[in-house]
């Protein structure tokens, strides 16, 4: 074992304490046995081996808060630790606006409250287009290039598209009540494989109907064409014209 493996921290008094057993705490996910009371910040990095260019974080109630290397903490056990890279920031997109923040693990509300985004609100990752909602004390890797959206937590709603060409419907159980039928439909879109405009001599359009009312305001919401419904089902008509 290293010297700092074999690590026991010293009381005030010059002494070793007890340390007939050791205690769990977590850093990063991983398990690690330390034994209780004070440590400094940058000793106690080196013995659950994070690096020392690395920002330590401790958990607290649901938030990373970092510390100071140069700081005193005390271990319990049961602690929580994130670290994250201290390095140059990374670009994320946050309801079309640029933000920048250090890559790395983020506890969610942690997150939430570096991008300034209210603590009533969702925050959602949009994968492959779509966006899922993180849970407040769920985990994000942050690498940079990410989309983020917020919403409103009891403004939502599931949409199912239909498109007869399809093999199956388009899909958002979470669907914001904020967002625009033109926003939908240029996801709705993005999903089938299909784009608007002039494909050899023919033009494609596509519209969205709820019913048999054609959506053609694309700036009214979700919730305005929905009303009271929890879920809205539309169905997406092709217009195919020569010339």
């Amino acid at each position: 074992m290293s010297e700092v493996e074999e690590h026991v921290h010293v009381t005030e008094s010059g002494q070793h304490p007890q340390t007939d057993h050791k205690v769990a705490v977590t850093v990063d996910h991983n398990l690690h046995h330390v034994y209780p009371g004070p440590y400094v910040v940058s000793t106690f990095k080196e013995i659950v081996r994070v690096p020392g260019s690395d920002i330590l974080g401790r958990v607290v109630d649901g938030r990373a808060v970092a510390v100071d290397d140069s700081a005193t903490i005390t271990i319990a056990g049961g602690d929580v630790f994130i670290s994250r890279l201290r390095e140059h920031k990374v670009e994320v997109m946050l309801d079309g606006q640029r933000h920048h923040v250090f890559p790395g693990p983020y506890i969610v509300s942690t997150l939430k409250e570096i991008l300034d985004v209210p603590k009533d609100k969702v925050l959602e990752l949009a994968v492959s287009g779509e966006p899922e909602p993180l849970e407040e004390t769920a985990t994000v890797d942050v690498k940079g290039g990410e989309t983020f959206l917020s919403r409103e937590k009891t403004h939502t709603l599931k949409v199912v598209v239909k498109f007869v060409a399809a093999t199956k419907p388009f899909e958002n159980n979470h669907a914001s009540r904020t967002e625009t039928v033109g926003q939908l439909k240029a996801r709705v879109l993005t999903a089938f494989g299909l784009s608007e405009g002039q494909q050899g001599s023919q033009t494609f359009t596509y519209t969205l109907y709820h019913g048999k009312v054609p959506l053609d305001n694309l700036s009214e919401t979700l919730g305005q064409v929905a009303g009271q419904e929890h879920t809205l089902e539309l169905k997406l008509n092709q217009q195919v014209t020569q010339g």
